[in-house]
């Protein structure tokens, strides 16, 4: 059976984010399998006191039933270009563990560094980000994402962006995109409109 996976970041001896990483176990596992959660975070992954220095990328693997968990340094990969690719058929509203269909996707890239999906028309993600893109004044996040991601909502929910659609038209009233996920934040990685090919 198909496993889904939960990315978390680990820093300063502390586990980021975890109700929003919870709300979507317990969404995935009530749309999937029709269960309540059966396990909490914290309490399958312990303590952290020793992940102090650096960050660290956790991954907690799941479906009806628990599968363990990894925790490996963080090594940011460095994305300055991006290429625009279709599809109408993708469907990643949750978290799977298999991305067969997502690196199909990434071979389309040519000599970009990833993809920006679009789907039926509109800005979607990339090939493991949300994104944000920022008009001078505001940032804007497509309200058609592949995966919900839980650092959007949490940028959704503080205010920090506005969930607006978004075509590859309105590129151009953007100055840059920022690559979001549980392990970047707003700004961490920024791509100049410029450097996305159509």
């Amino acid at each position: 059976m198909f496993r889904l996976v939960e990315s978390i970041k680990i820093a300063d001896g502390y586990a980021w984010n975890i109700a929003y990483h919870e709300k979507r176990i317990a969404r995935s596992l009530k749309h999937l399998f029709n269960i309540a959660p059966y396990f909490k975070i914290e309490e399958v992954i312990g303590e952290l006191t020793s992940y102090k220095e650096d960050t660290y990328k956790c991954r907690v693997l799941y479906n009806e039933k628990f599968h363990g968990f990894t925790i490996d340094p963080y090594n940011k990969r460095k994305i300055s270009s991006l290429k625009l690719v279709h599809s109408d058929t993708i469907d990643y509203r949750f978290k799977y563990e298999n991305r067969d269909f997502l690196n199909e996707l990434t071979n389309q890239k040519g000599n970009e560094d990833d993809v920006l999906i679009i789907k039926n028309g509109l800005l979607s993600d990339t090939s493991y980000a949300n994104i944000a893109l920022y008009d001078g004044n505001q940032w804007h996040t497509p309200s058609t994402p592949l995966l919900p991601g839980t650092k959007r909502a949490f940028l959704i929910e503080t205010k920090q962006i506005i969930e607006k659609e978004i075509s590859p038209n309105d590129l151009r009233n953007y100055q840059h995109v920022s690559l979001i996920n549980a392990m970047m934040d707003l700004g961490d990685m920024e791509i100049p409109i410029k450097n996305i090919r159509f």
